[in-house]
């Protein structure tokens, strides 16, 4: 049983509604509700106060009673494709460009107007022609990148983005999610880059698919193979 299925049992049980549960534990009702739905958890102080206010040990609070650690990895994080598909969007456009600047600048003609327009016509030429290369350049570089680029297992994470870089959960101070965002009207994406704080180093780690649930289950993880009941 997950930490949220465990969260909504206990307060079931106790026919509390998450308004009445947040009280009891000095949150907002959408922490609770963030809980439940796996969104978030719980910091350790309030773990450990669901545990002492409701009487269940932490252990079965986190699913870690009787559990073995297994050396077995899996899968915690990917990249994400939606960067690649911007880029082909873009190589798209610049091609459209292209096809109607390049055939008026091989016909003489428009040269007997005038420089002005001479220049309206190589200016968005050559704009079109880098936007172009860049695009390409970038998506050569990222089609090649390995697609998952973090694992975990019940010792740590291995960052493959990063030479599969080992670093153990209790080693790693916290994580902060930095998700892109859309120009200047703050449109949020679902993706964007995990900062991971160590006794040692700050690591970055991007572009990563689902940046918030990534996040989430890596502090999930860290709780459970670091807390002392």
């Amino acid at each position: 049983m997950t930490l949220a299925e465990q969260i909504v049992k206990i307060r079931e049980e106790n026919n509390l509604t998450q308004e009445q549960f947040a009280e009891s534990l000095f949150v907002t009702r959408q922490a609770v509700s963030k809980w439940e739905r796996g969104v978030s958890i719980p910091d350790i102080e309030t773990l450990r106060k669901i545990s002492i206010t409701y009487k269940i040990s932490l252990n079965i609070l986190l699913g870690t009673i009787n559990k073995v650690k297994s050396s077995e990895r899996k899968v915690l994080a990917q990249r994400s494709q939606k960067m690649i598909g911007f880029m082909i969007f873009g190589m798209i456009l610049s091609l459209i460009g292209l096809i109607f600047t390049i055939p008026l600048i091989l016909n003489n003609d428009f040269k007997k107007v005038d420089n002005m327009f001479s220049l309206m016509v190589y200016l968005p030429t050559f704009a079109f022609l880098i936007t172009f290369i860049l695009a390409l350049i970038l998506f050569i570089r990222d089609i090649r990148k390995p697609k998952i680029i973090i694992e975990y297992n019940d010792f740590g994470i291995f960052l493959l983005s990063h030479n599969d870089k080992f670093i153990a959960y209790e080693d790693i101070v916290s994580c902060n999610a930095k998700f892109h965002h859309a120009g200047r009207y703050q449109f949020q994406y679902s993706f964007g880059n995990l900062i991971i704080v160590t006794k040692t180093d700050n690591i970055k780690v991007g572009t990563i698919a689902d940046l918030d649930r990534v996040k989430s289950k890596l502090i999930e993880l860290k709780t459970q193979n670091t807390i002392v009941n």
